[in-house]
């Protein structure tokens, strides 16, 4: 019972049942905030259709992203050469570009400069996946008394794009699902 209903039930309890309200009378809503619509199904009592986001890929992206830049961000405030770095998603890739190679012969890529790169590629996943995850949408059943219309929630992901990283004896295994 909620804290309206046991209020209303208080209230009509000291004035000797003289108050009779629709809230204490009303039954609560009851079942999931967000469920899965089937098209031409019909809606049930106390849901409305709305369009809902998918959460997982932006999670993921956020997840993948977010580390990743950190570091980048610590590398070009502690480089006066590394300011490149600063710059989310492509920033790595800049480094990358400009970066003098440690190699004998001065040419090519190093160490630093193949991990410029991964680091590069996986923010530029990330951030992929943020904005697909938050500009593809589906319908869904919402409760209506949670949600009002034009607050619609984030739903979790059942279909949609996603990434796995396996790492593995010398290597990593990045996959992607759309």
């Amino acid at each position: 019972m909620s804290i309206v209903h046991r209020l209303s039930a208080a209230l009509g309890a000291l004035l000797g049942g003289i108050v009779v309200s629709s809230v204490a009378l009303a039954e609560e809503p009851r079942g999931l905030s967000v469920m899965p619509y089937t098209e031409g199904a019909p809606i049930p009592g106390g849901y409305r259709l709305a369009p809902v986001g998918y959460s997982g890929p932006v999670i993921a992206g956020a997840l993948m992203f977010a580390p990743l830049y950190g570091l980048s961000c610590i590398r070009g405030a502690l480089d006066a050469n590394s300011r490149e770095l600063l710059i989310p998603g492509i920033g790595s890739f800049i480094a990358a570009a400009t970066h003098r190679s440690t190699n004998a012969d001065g040419k090519g890529l190093d160490a630093l400069g193949l991990v410029y790169l991964a680091n590069g590629a996986a923010q530029t996943i990330g951030l992929t996946m943020m904005i697909i995850g938050s500009s593809l949408k589906r319908d869904a059943l919402i409760r209506a008394d949670l949600y009002p219309p034009g607050r619609e929630p984030v739903a979790r992901r059942e279909a949609g794009p996603s990434v796995a990283i396996r790492p593995g004896l010398g290597s990593v295994t990045v996959a992607l699902r759309f």
